[in-house]
């Protein structure tokens, strides 16, 4: 309502506000959002939040969690791409996985992707 202004005049840091609060009670879809914010260059957030890997991570992991199927999409590539270890890539295919089954279909091209690049070193998931 605030961001797109509404029935109200555009208010990013009103919108920005609910996002957080939203997020703050373990709404999915607002975990996503602060997860995307944590992540973004674009200024229009920069002036919120400063950028943070970690942050945006752990909100991915809640709108995962919260059943968001992008929620577990980003969370999955995040583990894969940043994994510090074999259980972290094996932990993103499973998210991106189950995100592809639950009927994310943007998914798939990444995730085949990531499948036959053993490069990546992710462990093969049946």
């Amino acid at each position: 309502m605030y961001y797109k202004g509404e029935g109200t005049e555009p208010d990013l840091m009103a919108s920005f506000d609910w996002v957080q609060a939203a997020a703050a009670q373990g709404e999915p879809n607002a975990c996503l959002l602060l997860g995307l914010s944590y992540l973004s260059t674009d200024e229009r957030y920069s002036r919120y939040v400063v950028q943070n890997h970690d942050r945006a991570v752990a909100y991915f992991k809640e709108a995962a969690a919260g059943g968001n199927l992008s929620g577990m999409s980003t969370y999955g590539i995040a583990k894969v791409m940043n994994r510090t270890c074999a259980e972290d890539a094996y932990e993103g295919l499973q998210y991106m996985e189950t995100a592809y089954r639950l009927g994310d279909k943007n998914i798939g091209d990444i995730l085949a992707l990531v499948k036959r690049d053993s490069a990546l070193g992710v462990p093969k998931v049946n």
